[in-house]
């Protein structure tokens, strides 16, 4: 990415990882209640305007960001709802269905993706759109690489209605954190059942690349093929998911790089999608208000 774009990037990542790690890897000496309570500093800042005074910790990543949201004008709620999203990870995780999912994967990733195109000058509903649908297929591909270690932290995330399509139960899913030997048929035709469900996502995010400016595209381009490149390997190695995380190889990282070097540059139009979800982003705006 040119300079200016990649250095508001870093600024809105590291917020995001900030966030996020305060919930999945806080300080030995930060209780629960101290994370929950830097998570609402941050929120309340964040709803305040960003005031100069009283910043959240640490202070140079929120002068940083209030720079980045001011000047690429992000609306400041984008934000407040990847803090409520990432906060409720604070509790053990149980999620009834898919529409419950949906709607969390939209809060801690379907907002970076909104917030990502303020940054990038891509404002249009369509790419908005796009921005969503990738954000739900990104978190979807990291729920499922990351099965094992969340089972480990007393977290869910598959629906409960899809566990027990599958003759599963939360409980019966936990044991497999604990014994991943108990892993059977079902629990990979499962899995296959949400990495399709991941692809679709993708499949109807991926052209909302071409509607970011000429810049910008073979960056994110590449981060989305990225991860469904993990996707991939996940699907072909389940069992793996719940004893590590699974990853592209090397080789299959820099055949991405080329592949989006050459398509970014040679392919000027914005691909067609006949399957869009209608008022799919008028959906999630409305699920980004507090619960």
């Amino acid at each position: 990415m040119p300079r200016g774009d990649r250095e508001a990037v870093a600024v809105l990542y590291a917020f995001c990882r900030t966030v996020d790690d305060l919930v999945d890897e806080p300080s030995p000496d930060m209780s629960r209640a101290a994370v929950a309570a830097s998570l609402a500093a941050w929120r309340g800042w964040l709803e305040r305007g960003l005031p100069p005074r009283a910043e959240p910790h640490p202070p140079e990543l929120a002068a940083a960001l209030r720079e980045v949201v001011r000047e690429r004008a992000v609306p400041t709620r984008y934000l407040c709802a990847l803090i409520d999203g990432v906060a409720s990870d604070l509790e053990p995780v149980r999620v009834p269905d898919f529409a419950a999912l949906r709607r969390y994967a939209v809060r801690v990733a379907g907002t970076v993706g909104l917030a990502m195109c303020h940054v990038l000058g891509a404002r249009d509903p369509a790419a908005l759109t796009a921005a969503v649908e990738l954000g739900i297929a990104m978190q979807l591909t990291n729920i499922l690489r990351d099965v094992g270690a969340d089972l480990r932290a007393d977290r869910v995330y598959l629906p409960i209605d899809d566990l027990a399509a599958h003759g599963y139960t939360p409980a019966r899913l936990l044991a497999l954190g604990a014994d991943p030997t108990l892993a059977d048929p079902a629990f990979e035709e499962m899995m296959r059942h949400q990495i399709a469900r991941a692809r679709a996502y993708y499949e109807r995010g991926i052209v909302g690349v071409w509607r970011l400016p000429r810049r910008t595209r073979t960056a994110i381009l590449l981060a989305v093929r990225l991860y469904r490149a993990i996707l991939d390997e996940v699907e072909c190695s389940i069992p793996a998911v719940l004893t590590r995380r699974v990853g592209a190889s090397r080789r299959r990282k820099l055949g991405e790089v080329a592949y989006c070097l050459v398509v970014a540059a040679v392919r000027p139009g914005i691909p067609t999608v006949t399957d869009q979800r209608p008022n799919a982003l008028q959906e999630a705006l409305a699920w980004l208000e507090p619960s």
